[in-house]
């Protein structure tokens, strides 16, 4: 018995990622600025416990030094995980028309990697563009090229991560010797 890997569940969740991202990107300069802000204050109080205790400079100083860290950040853990979901939808597809051959020719994961990468930088450069054309915000290369390392750790990992599991699985072997050990 075969079992295949849920192409259609990744496509989905890969999908829904993309719409999100873009999502992000078409809000104003001050919906982003105020999302980041929540986060950037909910961060201070966790990285800084007197936070709350301290002058308003201190804590406008603070909040200021973390919003570049934050925003940078977010960026490349949204498109680590366009690159991981990208490699999912990618793979399982492969897997699937190789189920489907008659020849079993080697799967190549670096393969994999480079039909996801493709997209998912057109997808980055698609979000800097679609950027420059909302009030308040404006489009960067080093976005892109922050979001191409993103990309890249996310394919890697997922990636290593997939190395452990078998999407087409063997029929299970016998496991008992002659003699009946195990």
């Amino acid at each position: 018995m075969r079992k295949k890997p849920p192409v259609f569940l990744f496509m989905l969740l890969l999908l829904l990622w993309v719409g999100m991202i873009f999502l992000f990107s078409s809000q104003s300069g001050t919906e982003s600025y105020g999302e980041s802000a929540s986060v950037s204050r909910w961060l201070a109080g966790i990285l800084y416990p007197d936070f709350s205790a301290a002058s308003s400079s201190r804590q406008t100083e603070i909040l200021e030094s973390l919003e570049p860290l934050l925003r940078k950040g977010a960026h490349y853990l949204e498109y680590s995980v366009l690159g991981f979901l990208g490699f999912l939808a990618v793979r399982g597809v492969m897997i699937g028309r190789r189920a489907r051959s008659k020849t079993r020719k080697p799967f190549s994961k670096m393969g994999c990697g480079l039909v996801a990468f493709y997209p998912c930088v057109l997808i980055a450069t698609c979000d800097e563009v679609l950027q420059t054309h909302v009030g308040g915000r404006t489009s960067s290369v080093l976005d892109v090229l922050l979001d191409c390392a993103g990309i890249l750790t996310g394919l890697i990992l997922c990636g290593v991560m997939t190395s452990h599991v078998v999407f087409v699985s063997k029929p299970p072997e016998n496991r008992h010797r002659k003699g009946g050990a195990v």
